[in-house]
């Protein structure tokens, strides 16, 4: 599509976290979460029922889970404006301890807020007493 040339293209450029987690401080310019998230709902969001499913939301607002989370997005009359215009955007993190392995998730506190655990679902299959 980017050859397509349209009267009045706007071109967007998202900016996206440098940390694998992490607490956002704070979001100077762009489109961040205060603005954006409250007019959409959320991917998943009602969609499940039954189990722990998280909403995930356009951009991070308090947190972010995983290195290239969006963030903030800027827009602009080109792709290279846009690119200009990200770099002005000013995000504060405090990094906090990733969760990298298996062993993190279950014995560190829930990465998403409003949940129990890290464990989305389990069963059991078969017997296992029997062999």
């Amino acid at each position: 599509m980017d050859d397509l040339k349209l009267p009045d293209t706007l071109y967007l450029h998202v900016i996206r976290s440098a940390y694998a987690r992490a607490r956002v401080e704070r979001v100077k310019g762009g489109i961040n979460a205060s603005e954006f998230n409250a007019s959409l709902t959320s991917v998943g969001e009602g969609a499940f029922t039954g189990k722990s499913f998280v909403a995930m939301h356009a951009f991070a607002s308090e947190r972010v889970n995983f290195f290239g989370e969006p963030v903030a997005a800027v827009l602009g009359r080109t792709p290279y404006e846009a690119a200009d215009l990200a770099e002005s955007v000013e995000v504060d993190y405090e990094p906090l301890k990733p969760v990298l392995t298996i062993e993190d998730a279950l014995s560190s506190e829930p990465i998403h807020s409003g949940t129990n655990s890290n464990v989305l679902s389990s069963y059991e299959l078969g017997n296992r007493f029997k062999l």
